[in-house]
């Protein structure tokens, strides 16, 4: 087994407690066979804020805020800044939310990153991680 990294959405550095389309940063960690370590947080960049998709205008963005965001970027409503999350963590293999949609799941897939989506500790996440990596390796 190699390195992996892996990105967190949290919000308080303890618990995997932010869908993925509502995260504003990631925390993200490196896991070897024997262990695993912060690395660094890394910030979503927003691009394109003051613009949404099909040149909506800001009175339907102020409606589009006042929907749920659930990570998904599909749907009818407008989950902003959800590929601009996707971007942030291309280099990663996992991305660990408490929710993500089934569209974003697949955007992340296309850059071999594969999401989970659990609500529980950080150490709880990296740990069941490192035991799927080691099923993994006996597998081949």
């Amino acid at each position: 087994m190699g390195k992996y990294l892996i990105a967190v959405a949290t919000s308080d550095g303890v618990h995997v407690d932010t869908p993925f389309g509502e995260a504003e940063r990631f925390e993200v960690y490196e896991i070897t066979k024997d262990a695993y370590c912060k690395l660094e947080e890394r910030t979503v960049v927003q691009h394109d804020e003051g613009v949404l998709k099909d040149g909506q205008d800001a009175d339907l963005r102020s409606q589009a805020n006042d929907t749920e965001h659930c990570g998904c970027d599909a749907g009818g409503h407008f989950c902003e800044g959800s590929n601009d999350r996707v971007e942030c963590v291309t280099d990663c293999t996992f991305v660990v939310c408490s929710k993500i949609g089934f569209h974003m799941q697949k955007l992340l897939a296309k850059h071999a990153v594969t999401a989970f989506d659990v609500e529980c500790t950080i150490d709880e996440a990296l740990h069941k991680i490192g035991c799927y990596l080691a099923r993994q390796r006996k597998a081949w």
